[in-house]
């Protein structure tokens, strides 16, 4: 009888070890997707940022504006962005 205790107690310490393993595993994965995911939506905020400097240069071109006025123009859509 104490055998089989002991032989039951080793395979629920083995069973409990392989799911620690298993869920450390599993947070290692997500950490890992949640940095990738981080890295691409900074990634993507850099180009929409440039994306719409270009548009809100390519307007003041078009309007002919001051480089004054351009300027003034460009710090209040830093000030936005």
């Amino acid at each position: 009888m104490c055998g089989e205790q002991l032989q039951q107690m080793r395979n629920v310490a083995t069973r409990q070890n392989v799911e620690t393993t298993k869920s450390k595993d599993d947070n290692n994965g997500l950490r890992t997707t949640i940095t990738e995911l981080r890295d691409k939506i900074n990634e993507t905020a850099v180009q929409v940022k440039s994306a719409a400097y270009v548009a809100f240069h390519a307007v003041c071109v078009h309007l002919q504006t001051t480089a004054v006025l351009e300027c003034y123009l460009l710090l209040l859509f830093r000030l936005i962005a």
